[in-house]
């Protein structure tokens, strides 16, 4: 093994962000936990899939989803529109550009469904405890922050399973999105707007 230098040491290589959205997170989340777990663990899932047979699905499964998205806040108020993040030239376009950013707080619900409440409560703080390990690592890859809202019980439903019952557990994620815009495309948006006209600025 390479040993690593005082620098590589005090300054680590920066992961490459991978984590820009929300559907970005779940996909991280999951094939993490598949790297942890193997392949053949069960089944990790949206909670209303389109085009699965839920019926045909082994326990244990976990379903995740969006409860609700909301502007993050900053200080006492909400963030409740972008922000210049900075100016200058883009890199790849050699062209004017500005980078507006917007911090957003995600309520998500990740559900272990069992066949027993033992097993549910069981998988379910197994997954607590994969969250927190690797919480770290989310963080390096785009999330802002990550914090854990509880867990409750959820008893079958037939939208879903009546065989089957689930250890809910609940996270506040906060993801800043980020859009880079040319000044030049705007600048031609608004000639087209205008009519033609010349416009300052």
């Amino acid at each position: 093994m390479k040993e690593r230098t005082i620098e590589e040491i005090l300054r680590p290589t920066r992961r490459p962000q991978t984590i820009f959205c929300l559907n970005d997170f779940f996909t991280v989340v999951r094939n993490t936990y598949n790297m942890v777990n193997g392949d053949n663990w069960g089944s990790f899932l949206h909670a209303d899939p389109l085009g699965i047979n839920a019926e045909s699905l082994n326990p244990p499964i976990i379903t995740y989803k969006m409860a609700q998205k909301t502007p993050a806040r900053l200080g006492t108020s909400r963030q409740i529109k972008p922000g210049i993040r900075t100016a200058g030239v883009d890199l790849q376009t050699q062209q004017k550009s500005t980078l507006f950013a917007q911090r957003f707080l995600y309520t998500v619900h990740f559900d272990i469904w069992e066949s027993s409440w033992e097993k549910a409560l069981e998988h379910g703080e197994k997954f607590e405890d994969f969250m927190l390990t690797y919480t770290g690592l989310f963080k390096e890859l785009g999330v802002t922050e990550i914090i854990y809202a509880g867990a409750t019980e959820e008893p079958a439903r037939a939208s879903w399973r009546t065989d089957l019952v689930a250890y809910k557990t609940v996270y506040d994620v906060y993801i800043e999105r980020h859009i880079n815009v040319l000044n030049k495309t705007i600048e031609s948006i608004k000639v087209d707007l205008l009519g033609g006209e010349e416009t300052n600025g």
